[in-house]
């Protein structure tokens, strides 16, 4: 994805704003059964009663007796596979506009925006299909000058009976003041049912001048273990940047499909079943498709000037060991930086192909050395190894270790 840098001066310095000029691509995810849980938030950012929103505007019709105000209160509404509709439930008609305002009071550069959650659901999965346009308008921009960053275009199952359906929008964007969603009519039944929209990010921090990032080497050559035994203990961490239990981890973010398990496995602290297990449905293994992205997004707020990586370690495992030949690469983004990403490394068909249970270790590291300074970001795009039988890589941990970046000798860090 191209990106572009907009420069604006305000009192305090230099401020660098993001945006796309290609459109992101939405991942979406449907059920045929009532939620175990409330899939919506009741704290993202533009959630009414959040200190970081200040408004929501609809410039449309709806359909149904459904009303706009649905989709920001936290709150699923009715039952997800009722027919029924009303005012806890949003049905907006061709072109219907809802803007997003974000309160620049509370944080004076905007936010950064993670990525962007939308939720239908009905008792005709007809009408649980979505259809919107996302634009983003950034704090340094005249008003009303929007720039597009994805298009959902049809995203559901397309079955008649009770559905409900989850649209996922990465966006990566900083200095973000206005989120508009522009929405039509879907190609099956027209008008969708929705339940929710969720907007996930931060307030965007001042940069500082004179970080001490640096560039990683062209490329890190990773290493492999393997093993056909049963590892001695537990070769994942749970202590490490990434895991769900750490401050340092801020959100993660998915960009293609999944073909088996879940992603959250790689990132639980635990090897989940058995080290030969043929498991796939399991949400304990993750099964990327190819091509698929995952983007580990750091907490700045923890550490202003990023994290210095010492090693990236990826474990995978299944009982057929041509599914644990690794192959992915991995790139950095670096804070207050161009939105382009860096490339770390690449791991290149890793792994014993071996038919047999197998379990593989892929450590990227320079001898316990900083192999990158002032991270904020990690993308990992994952390809199939090409063997016959193989293919999709079973993953268990995806561990990044390391710690925040000090600030340079001599600066002060002022927080505003």
């Amino acid at each position: 994805m191209r990106a572009r840098i907009l420069v604006g001066v305000m009192a305090w310095g230099l401020i660098l704003r993001l945006s796309a000029t290609a459109t992101v691509l939405p991942s979406w995810t449907y059920s045929l059964s009532a939620p175990p849980s409330d899939p919506q938030s009741a704290s993202d950012l533009v959630n009414v009663g959040q200190a970081t929103f200040a408004n929501m505007t609809f410039s449309g019709t709806t359909d149904f007796s459904t009303s706009a105000n649905a989709i920001n209160d936290g709150s699923f509404g009715t039952a997800w596979n009722t027919t029924g509709t009303g005012s806890t439930q949003f049905g907006p008609n061709e072109g219907g506009v809802v803007t997003f305002t974000l309160n620049t009071n509370a944080s004076p550069l905007g936010y950064d925006i993670a990525h962007i959650v939308s939720i239908a659901s009905y008792g005709d999965g007809l009408r649980s299909r979505q259809k919107y346009d996302v634009a983003l308008h950034y704090v340094s921009d005249p008003p009303g000058a929007f720039t597009a960053v994805a298009i959902v275009n049809n995203l559901g199952y397309n079955t008649g009976a009770a559905e409900w359906t989850r649209v996922d929008v990465p966006t990566y964007a900083t200095g973000v003041d206005q989120v508009r969603l522009t929405f039509h009519k879907n190609n099956l039944a027209g008008v969708t049912i929705y339940r929710e929209v969720d907007i996930f990010g931060q307030a965007t921090r001042a940069p500082k001048t004179g970080t001490n990032q640096a560039p990683p080497p062209a490329s890190i050559a990773p290493s492999l273990f393997y093993s056909l035994s049963a590892p001695a203990a537990d070769p994942t961490s749970a202590t490490d940047l990434l895991d769900a239990s750490q401050t340092t981890r801020y959100s993660t973010v998915l960009n293609g499909n999944v073909t088996y398990g879940d992603l959250s496995a790689v990132h639980d602290g635990t090897f989940g079943p058995a080290w030969d297990d043929g498991g796939t449905s399991y949400k304990t293994v993750f099964g990327p498709s190819n091509g698929a992205q995952v983007v580990f997004l750091l907490d700045t707020a923890a550490s202003r000037c990023g994290y210095s990586i010492t090693s990236i370690v990826t474990t995978a495992s299944y009982t057929d060991g041509r599914r644990t030949v690794q192959k992915y690469d991995v790139a950095a983004h670096y804070v207050n930086t161009p939105s382009n990403l860096v490339a770390l490394s690449s791991v290149n068909n890793l792994g014993s192909n071996s038919g047999a249970a197998e379990w593989t270790r892929v450590t990227i590291a320079d001898g316990g050395s900083v192999i990158a300074e002032g991270v904020d970001q990690l993308r990992f795009t994952f390809h199939d190894n090409g063997i016959p039988s193989g293919g999709v890589v079973i993953y268990r941990g995806i561990d990044v270790f390391g710690f925040p970046t000090p600030p340079p000798s001599g600066t002060a860090i002022v927080i505003r």
